[in-house]
């Protein structure tokens, strides 16, 4: 082909998809951190600090490698731009291994034509470029999170064993050895690289024996065997040898922690190396090879080396402190979030059916390793392929259970049941089709909710016929860039693939089937996902994804083989790249605008403006990911807020974390306790009960001051109490008090009106807590008033034990202060300040820049609460001059966020008052603009809603939502006679009455 050998075409073109892969993800990275885990990657990756288990040491230090030479501003940026780097290298192999798979049915021997050669290069071009506009790879392309680098390793690997297959010379066992060594890489990434291996089993069985049935039965065995050996064998296996290793050379012997490891690693590599060398001496091809082969897995698993080098300096980020060989493995097998029933298990409804029993498990205690009890639940029934189950119910996950259970327990059948309808076709093949057939929008999707997260094709009869009618879409849908429709097209031409391979090679066939069914149904098993997942879950499943855009690769050459029938090769070689290539444009034009994170700040803004709203040397309590992550990032990345100690509850339950709070942390000195790192280490303390739990009838002693009921709970001969084979600790009263000095509040800034102090907060307690209320109670009597304490705006009630009439909002905190603020929980003046002039919104006013439901519906809802608040305050004090700067400020900066889905933000709390506050504002062009844009998205909701009742859908919450904004409405354009929006929208109100009255009533 022009003169240019077969190898120089399949690198040079391989390299052209390589460039338009980065320029595409490069051009839409997101500048700074994303939402979820990506601010921790971000952190760790930057000062090689810890993150949560079980880790991705190798992530870390490749992203440290991009972090090293830039200022902390563009840290985020350049581990986003590793992620996009390291996602267009996977596009590069797919596209190899595409051209390898499609020569190999073509032939190898001899040489190519023209047209065989072109045809083969399109089938590359077309499926790598279509996996490269995906939308769920895409998604992960661009943002710093350890999935992109996943999809690289496993693409790698894959593309390795191919090059094995179709290498014949003495030396092709060398890509075998590098198979092993990126495997034992991977282990630092992520584990779902594993899930490759029974895929290169078939290859070597099919290169290397002859093929029957007994024989593809077999290599089935040992596939499973060999991956379930990683996974379960040589990963936890080998840290668990050297924990015995560890025990008996620092308990028995005397010598430092970590000694004992360090020896069994070196014993470990030495005896692998004499081993090679023995096999090489003997001439023995095979076990050198798995002996080389696993002395390179071991090899690359040692990465898991820097966590525990990490974690011994204490970084300031260091999640389970995995500094030793037992923590290292609580960390690895991520003991902390419990597991899913794989095989057996406990069903649901029979989780309480249980007895609380101990095992024990060996903890670090200075210089030594001592026995803990650690409780787990002891099921009395289990049951054969468990998939609804659940360790802790979440609200509406029974609802979702009862729906596939016939009788009271479910049965075998029910459960399988779950496992098509649930797990299988709604959480994966759901996902396949955005990725190959187009989805609806980007929120959160509930099962049989027609209106949210589904597939869609652009057809409209078809997706009328599921989805109800598409005619009177809320702008909230209609205008969601997310809407992406590609005609079933992906769909028709990776099909056609598969019956071109599927009749030409049947080996290939089932190699590309075997990769597509371990990277998605296999991972479905392996999960079993509990349903109402805080968020979507599809990058789980890109790999199999990964295996489908091969197959529509291989469209390309079915379509030029029916061509080939009526005209020359040349000719259909030109004609059938031409609807591969408009199906990856196709995918590009519709994803391009909600993949685009270019100008996106919205998280890490987030946390910025948490930490401002803290005053000096301030502890803040956060929640869950989003705002501790974000503000975590700040603190290390950006050096904001360095002053401010962060105690997240849920880690706060952790020893190890409890520990962290009485070190110091930049500029935030530590956290005075009455607890002792001995006293909470372990399991000790994760349980305090009042002498009235088991009674509920037992009076209560009399109130007890705060710092003394302390002393009581960390005093063993006191508190600890043995109920059989658990060990719980006491505390003597439900009612605690903490006295306050005046002296002390005014000195602090606390108060200046002396008149206003409480003489003492009280605390009242349930009757039993967990170590992360009891942290609570030990930080504000050791630490309160000298240091300002915070809750994050979305704390739980639970978690104020008592306070909530003692807390004051100031920003996007409420700080607790030693007065009763029921009248008066607003610091305004404060808070108008932030919002005005201090908090950052960047992109947020901007309608270009893309920001996912998920960001719509985390963070703008704390800043709305913020300026709803600030407004009603303003408004109540009649300071209309600071109300219009509040309003404007509002409209300036939150103007893509005004309106967005009404489910899970509803107009009625969030979007009303702003109606009004715009019109007493005086800001009439405003408040008319935002009525007018309600009363006609409330029309289209209404409208909507008919439609979807007409189709047998269940829409009396979103019906109910909807009617009571319009009412709330109506009232607001009543009051600021507003008459004809008040008309349009009181028309509107008794046509939802009348149509609809039985369904609000």
């Amino acid at each position: 082909m022009y003169g240019l050998s077969y190898r120089k075409i399949n690198n040079i073109v391989g390299w052209l998809v390589f460039a338009v892969a980065a320029f595409t993800y490069i051009s839409t990275v997101e500048p700074t951190a994303s939402l979820w885990d990506c601010s921790e990657f971000i952190v760790s990756a930057y000062k090689l600090e810890v993150g949560h288990p079980p880790g991705a040491p190798l992530f870390a230090m490749l992203g440290h490698l991009f972090t090293m030479w830039v200022s902390p501003q563009n840290a985020a940026i350049m581990v986003n731009i590793f992620s996009a780097l390291c996602s267009a290298f996977t596009i590069l192999f797919l596209f190899w291994s595409i051209t390898v798979l499609v020569r190999k049915i073509v032939g190898n021997s001899g040489n190519l034509s023209f047209a065989e050669t072109f045809m083969i290069m399109s089938c590359g071009v077309v499926g790598s470029l279509a996996y490269t506009f995906s939308d769920t790879f895409w998604f992960s392309a661009v943002e710093g999170e350890v999935y992109a680098a996943s999809s690289l390793i496993t693409a790698a690997v894959f593309w390795a064993i191919l090059k094995w297959d179709e290498d014949d010379s003495e030396y092709s066992n060398r890509w075998l050895i590098l198979i092993a060594y990126i495997t034992g890489l991977s282990i630092g990434v992520h584990l779902l690289n594993l899930l490759v291996v029974p895929t290169i089993v078939f290859v070597y069985y099919f290169k290397k024996y002859k093929i029957t049935r007994a024989g593809v039965f077999k290599t089935s065995i040992v596939a499973v065997l060999l991956l379930a050996s990683l996974v379960w064998g040589i990963i936890p296996g080998l840290p668990v040898i050297a924990s015995k290793v560890e025990l008996v050379f620092v308990n028995f012997f005397g010598f430092p922690i970590n000694s004992g490891l360090l020896f069994f690693v070196a014993i470990l590599i030495a005896g692998l190396v004499r081993y090679v060398y023995y096999t090489y001496k003997k001439r023995k091809p095979l076990a050198n090879t798995v002996s080389l082969a696993l002395l390179f897995c071991v090899i690359g698993y040692g990465s898991y080396a820097m966590i525990v080098i990490r974690s011994s300096a204490d970084t300031p980020m260091n999640q389970n402190k995995p500094d030793n060989i037992f923590s290292l493995i609580y960390y690895l097998n991520r003991n902390q979030y419990g597991s899913a029933p794989l095989i057996t298990g406990a069903y649901y409804n029979t989780a309480s059916d249980y007895e609380t029993a101990v095992k024990q498990e060996y903890t670090r205690l200075g210089d030594k390793y001592v026995k803990d009890n650690v409780p787990y639940q002891k099921y009395n029934k289990t049951y054969f392929f468990p998939r609804m189950w659940s360790n802790d119910l979440r609200p509406g996950q029974v609802d979702i259970y009862k729906r596939y259970v016939r009788g009271k327990t479910p049965t075998f059948f029910d459960n399988v049941r779950f496992f098509l309808d649930y797990q299988t076709g709604f959480m994966y093949w759901r996902y396949f089709m955005w990725n190959f057939v187009g989805r609806q929008n980007d929120m959160q999707a509930s099962i049989d909710d027609p209106s949210k997260g589904n597939w869609i094709s652009g057809i409209k009869f078809v997706d009328e016929a599921r989805l109800g009618s598409t005619d009177n879409l809320p702008s909230y849908m209609a205008q969601n860039k997310a809407c992406n429709k590609y005609y079933f097209l992906p769909l028709i031409l990776g099909i056609l693939g598969i019956l071109y391979q599927l009749k030409r090679d049947k080996k290939g066939f089932t190699v590309i089937t075997m990769l597509f069914f371990f990277t998605g149904i296999a991972i479905i098993i392996y999960l079993n996902q509990a349903p109402i997942e805080p968020r979507e879950r599809d990058y789980a499943y890109a790999g199999s994804f990964y295996a489908f855009a091969i197959w529509i690769g291989m469209g390309v050459a079915f379509i030029y083989n029916l061509l080939t029938r009526k005209l020359n090769k040349k000719t259909a070689a030109c004609i059938a790249l031409i609807p591969g290539l408009f199906v990856a444009a196709l995918m590009a034009q519709q994803n391009w605008d909600d993949h685009d994170r270019s100008g996106r700040y919205v998280t890490t803004d987030f946390g910025y403006n948490y930490l401002i709203s803290c005053d000096k040397n301030a502890i803040i309590y956060t929640n869950g990911d989003n705002d501790t992550f974000s503000v975590w990032y700040n603190q290390e990345v950006e050096g904001v807020g360095t002053d401010v100690r962060v105690v997240n509850t849920q880690y706060i339950n952790s020893d190890w974390y409890y520990s962290q709070m009485m070190r110091r942390s930049y500029d935030s000195q530590l956290l005075k306790t009455t607890a002792t790192p001995d006293k909470i280490l372990g399991e000790r303390r994760s349980q305090i009960i009042t002498p009235n739990y088991f009674d509920k009838d037992k009076k209560q002693p009399t109130i007890i001051p705060l710092k003394a009921a302390l002393g009581y709970v960390f005093d063993d001969s006191k508190s600890q109490k043995k109920y059989g084979d658990i060990t719980v600790s006491l505390i003597p009263s439900q009612s605690l008090r903490l006295p306050i000095d005046k002296n002390e509040v005014i000195k602090y800034g606390l108060a200046s009106d002396t008149s206003a102090i409480l003489p003492y907060l009280s605390f009242n307690i349930s009757p039993l807590i967990t170590k992360s209320k009891l942290a609570a109670l030990d930080f504000a009597a050791n630490n309160f008033p000298e240091r300002p304490i915070y809750y994050a705006l979305g704390t739980a009630d639970d978690y104020f034990m008592g306070l909530r009439n003692n807390l004051r909002f100031e920003g996007l905190v409420y700080r607790l202060v030693p007065e009763n603020t029921a009248g008066k929980s607003i610091n305004v003046d404060k808070i108008f300040d932030l919002l005005v002039n201090k908090f950052r919104y960047r992109g947020l006013n901007n309608p270009n820049i893309y920001h996912d439901e998920c960001s719509k519906r985390t963070i703008p809802r704390s800043y709305r609460s913020a300026y709803i608040y600030a407004a009603n305050e303003l408004n109540a004090r009649k300071d209309t001059v600071r109300l219009r700067q509040l309003m404007e400020k509002y409209k300036e900066s939150m103007l893509e966020m005004e309106i967005s889905n009404p489910d899970e933000d509803p107009y009625l709390q969030m979007v009303n008052p702003f109606v009004n506050f715009y019109f007493t504002s005086g800001l009439n062009d405003y408040g008319t603009s935002l009525a007018q844009k309600l009363v006609d998205d409330y029309r289209k909701e209404f409208l909507y809603c008919v439609a979807l009742s007409a189709k047998k859908f269940h829409v009396e919450n979103q019906l109910t939502m909807t009617y009571f904004g319009v009412k709330n409405l109506v009232e607001i354009l009543g009051i600021h006679k507003q008459t004809d929006l008040h008309k349009q929208a009181q028309e509107l109100l008794g046509e939802i009455d009348r149509t609809f009255n039985s369904a609000i009533s």
